[in-house]
């Protein structure tokens, strides 16, 4: 299912949609207005955010995800810490907080072979403490998380890959509109998780808007992470509110 609106010529153009959580109670109207009197263009209007997109010529539509889809790998990543939180972009950022140049954008490419490697395997330094963060640009709603190291392969030392996964950990989600008086994001946590023996972590949760993603290693664990996937249902919400 999608959204497309012809355009002709340079004129506004007014989008309402209409989102649907769990409960249809909950369901969301939001209005995006593109064009204007500006004199700004359709182009320049899709670096607002990552919702929109002009890939068919012609025309512009909203993106839309299924329960199938992973949203990841459809944004374009870029690996580094956020000049701002609140205004939306049309590239997801990905960081950590560890000051050391780290393959982070093979955690978000989509493909499962790659990985952060011995980035969080060093000898002798604990990993509890080591987060990541995830802005998507705008925000999706979503209600699923998964996140897993390489499933196939061995090191150099006969070791699987597949064993080097996060042992423990804290998964948070901010829905893109709740900041404190800083203009940071206000983070809920979704799960908590001491000890695990499962290499792939799949998180369900109610379906919500989510933008910024924070996961935090509690576990003292070597480990390395080939893919973090988020799935959702319907549209993403983005533009100019009116």
């Amino acid at each position: 299912m999608g959204l497309r609106t012809t355009i002709s010529r340079l004129v506004p153009l007014c989008i309402t949609a209409v989102v649907l959580a769990s409960q249809p109670a909950a369901a969301e109207v939001r209005q995006w207005v593109v064009g204007g009197d500006e004199g700004a263009t359709w182009r320049e209007h899709e670096l607002l955010s990552t919702a929109m997109s002009f890939n068919v010529p012609g025309a512009i539509q909203l993106v839309a995800f299924t329960s199938k889809d992973n949203v990841i790998p459809s944004l374009t990543w870029v690996d580094g810490f956020p000049s701002g939180y609140v205004e939306e972009r049309a590239q997801a950022l990905i960081w950590d907080n560890v000051a050391v140049v780290r393959p982070l954008l093979e955690i978000v490419d989509g493909i499962d072979t790659t990985s952060t490697h011995l980035a969080f395997k060093r000898f002798g330094i604990a990993q509890d403490g080591t987060k990541f963060f995830f802005d998507l640009g705008t925000r999706f709603p979503a209600n699923r998380i998964a996140f897993f190291p390489r499933l196939e392969g061995i090191s150099s030392e006969g070791r699987p890959f597949s064993e080097d996964y996060i042992r423990g950990y804290v998964l948070k989600v901010n829905d893109g509109a709740s900041f404190n008086e800083r203009d940071e994001p206000i983070y809920a946590p979704i799960k908590r998780v001491d000890f695990t023996r499962e290499n792939t972590a799949q998180i369900d949760f109610p379906l919500q808007f989510v933008r910024y993603i924070e996961l935090e290693v509690t576990s003292a664990s070597p480990f390395e992470l080939a893919e973090f996937q988020l799935f959702g249902t319907g549209f993403a919400p983005a533009g100019t509110d009116r």
